[in-house]
């Protein structure tokens, strides 16, 4: 029985009790007799146990009688279905608060130990998932140092170049390259505390960069400044959905001059462009055919949509979809356990997939600045990345085969030791 039902049957249980008690503080004090609430409710109870005969406080001499009518039986009923119509809700709420406060408190009390446990167990357990996958995770931060100082060496190269200085291309292509190393980073961060679907959204992120980079280096300048000035649509849209939501959310409004500013700069792109550049990929539709872009086309015409499959699947971690909560990236056998926190299991598309978009763009990033040992080193972040794959493959056909010994294991395949095996990170 949960505390809130057992605070409010122990509240309704006195209802009774309270009815009769006003009744016969009321009879006793007609025949000239005061007792207090507690006292009447210590008689109420005596009768309701078929007790007739009790001492009343005082020095009375002459008997008090308390005769109950049909009429006190209706009064006493009434009072109980009039609390249970408009004071019940009431009880309810205070009961709520009161059970909620009090557990609080203890909660806070025991928190200190309980968050040093915790860190304990984190901590073992990204130990052990680090010695089953440190191949794979070592190489993939190597594979970002060496791609940061590639993208810093192009980034000074194509900037001094007089031809490329100042240039949109060169701006955005940058960007784009030290964006990817960051979201690489967080990829890393996510597979080594044992988060592969977590892993793998952000690799979709990562994608979604490389293919972007690749389309705007495919169609030049020209599409790079499209892109650009595709930012002033995005704060438009921003502008236009902060100000249809500020008062409820309390917020200040944009001021009139400000919101009529980026007004102002969104006519300006649109009428530079097009009325189809306002669309969410309205920069590359001009490259594109038909009327609205989307990033399956850009996909298609960067030819990198063989990837399409996986960007999906990373999608459904993404979107609160039905197949986001019944497929998990952790799931290499059938449970009916649900993951609510980081397994060992299911890194090896996230750490590879990782590796081939960094690849991509870093060799995007190439064509700023061709030169020899620039080549090189894109050569030598191509072998590396065929090397992640490999320990990344290695670590997951070895979990694989531990999990099959454990199910053999066991009497059935869905008990609650697998999953805490693979939660583990045993």
């Amino acid at each position: 029985m949960n505390s809130l039902q057992k605070a409010l049957e122990k509240g309704l249980a006195k209802l009774p009790v309270i009815g009769i008690s006003n009744l016969i503080k009321r009879k006793l004090s007609e025949q000239g007799a005061k007792i207090s609430s507690r006292k009447a409710e210590a008689v109420a109870r005596q009768l309701l146990a078929g007790k007739t005969n009790f001492a009343l406080p005082g020095n009375r001499t002459e008997p008090l009688k308390i005769a109950f009518t049909k009429e006190d039986s209706e009064e006493v009923v009434k009072r109980v279905e009039g609390f249970l119509e408009n004071d019940l809700q009431d009880l309810i709420l205070k009961t709520q608060e009161d059970i909620a406060l009090r557990t609080f408190k203890t909660l806070k009390r025991r928190w200190s130990a309980e968050s040093r446990r915790q860190k304990q167990e984190i901590s073992e357990f990204r130990s052990r998932l680090y010695d089953r996958w440190r191949t794979g995770i070592s190489k993939l931060h190597m594979l970002v140092t060496m791609s940061r100082e590639l993208g810093d060496n192009i980034n000074q190269d194509a900037r001094q170049d007089t031809e490329t200085s100042g240039s949109a291309i060169v701006d955005v292509l940058t960007r784009l390259h030290a964006r990817s190393c960051q979201v690489a980073e967080e990829v890393i961060v996510l597979l080594e505390t044992g988060f592969a679907n977590g892993a793998m959204d952000r690799w979709r992120t990562m994608h979604e960069i490389a293919v972007t980079a690749a389309f705007i280096s495919n169609h030049g300048n020209e599409c790079a400044q499209r892109y650009a000035d595709h930012q002033i649509v995005e704060s438009y849209r921003g502008a236009q959905e902060y100000d249809a939501v500020h008062a409820r959310l309390g917020y200040e409004p944009i001021p009139p001059e400000k919101m009529d500013e980026i007004r102002k700069e969104y006519e300006r792109v649109i009428q530079k462009y097009c009325k189809v550049f306002g669309g969410q990929y309205g920069w590359a539709a001009n490259y594109l055919p038909g009327v609205n872009a989307t990033f399956k086309e850009i996909e298609k015409a960067t030819k990198i949509d063989y990837l399409r499959g996986h960007y999906r699947m990373a999608s459904h971690g993404v979107h609160a979809n039905p197949k986001g909560i019944f497929f998990s990236m952790t799931s290499m056998f059938p449970t009916e356990v649900l993951l609510a926190g980081p397994s060992n299991s299911g890194l090896a598309d996230a750490g590879e997939g990782t590796a081939l978009s960094l690849l991509m763009i870093s060799a995007t990033l190439l064509s700023l600045s061709p030169n020899f040992d620039h080549q090189v080193a894109i050569r030598m972040m191509g072998l590396l990345k065929d090397e992640i794959g490999t320990a990344f493959q290695k670590a997951h056909d070895r979990l694989y085969r531990d999990e099959e010994q454990l199910l053999a294991s066991v009497s059935s395949p869905t008990s609650s030791t697998t999953s805490d095996a693979l939660d583990s990170g045993k």
